[in-house]
């Protein structure tokens, strides 16, 4: 590979597969005390692939680290940055999930572990977002750091209809989840800024093609599901919003990504180390 291809691949593909993967997968477990508070037991298989995608999600992540040494940053500050916080905050959802499973607790303490767990994964959607709330990213600055959140609850509430769960308004609150997600990513999108202002893209051609790729996203996250679950085809929805899903993470990473300075680089860095205000 030439130089030039090199520096114009999209280097973004792992955060982009970890986070297709960790959204729904936190959705499914923040959305579980809903369906249990109703009840409804979420079927064993759908907890258990929620696991494992966000287990292979984290190790997907991992071939991101360009410059190793830097690794330790990412567990050293949790609570006190977003970064830290994720991946503490995945580590405690798979460990929380682990011990109900293997633990198989009386009621009361099954629903202590259920609600910790979604907890857990509520926070984790937060931080997923928020991570990219840093000092000299202003194109990352903006509602789409809501965006994971949104799309999480949206996308786990969709997974636990289409595996065949039966709660009360199960299908309202995905229906409205749906809404909130639409309206949290149009006020992020429409905030980006443009070429002309000075945002110099990573991407270009995938940039030249955003607004295709953007209306593509509201389609598959938003519009075919919320149709599919109006006709009563729960399990289509969360096929084709799994798949929306990631076109929301690739959109994301391939078109509001700016050039970053070693300056900009140095600063983000002191801020994740604690040494700098944000």
């Amino acid at each position: 590979m030439t130089n030039t291809a090199r520096d114009q691949a999209m280097h973004e593909w792992p955060l982009a597969v970890f986070t297709a993967l960790a959204i729904p997968a936190a959705g499914v477990c923040a959305a579980r005390p809903i369906v249990y508070s109703l009840g409804v037991t979420a079927p064993r298989p759908v907890m258990t692939a929620a696991a494992g995608a966000l287990v292979a999600g984290l190790a997907v992540s991992l071939w991101h680290l360009g410059r190793p040494a830097r690794a330790p940053l990412a567990v050293r500050r949790a609570g006190r940055n977003a970064l830290s916080s994720e991946v503490f905050l995945a580590a405690v959802v798979l460990a929380l999930s682990a011990l109900e499973s293997a633990a198989h607790p009386a009621p009361p303490v099954r629903l202590a572990l259920v609600s910790a767990t979604g907890l857990a994964a509520l926070l984790l959607l937060a931080v997923v977002g928020l991570v990219y709330f840093l000092p000299a990213r202003r194109p990352w600055r903006s509602a789409l750091v809501a965006s994971p959140l949104a799309l999480g609850l949206a996308a786990g509430v969709v997974a636990l209809a289409s595996a065949g769960v039966r709660a009360p308004l199960l299908v309202d609150l995905a229906l409205a989840l749906l809404a909130a997600d639409a309206i949290v990513a149009a006020f992020g999108w429409t905030s980006q800024p443009a070429r002309a202002s000075g945002f110099d893209p990573v991407h270009p051609a995938v940039f030249e093609r955003r607004r295709t790729l953007i209306a593509l996203r509201f389609v598959t996250v938003d519009v075919v599901p919320a149709v599919l679950l109006l006709a009563g085809h729960a399990a289509a929805a969360g096929i084709v919003l799994g798949a929306g899903v990631f076109v929301d993470r690739l959109t994301f990473y391939g078109t509001v990504c700016a050039r970053t300075t070693e300056a900009e680089i140095a600063t983000i860095e002191r801020v994740i180390a604690g040494s700098a205000p944000r």
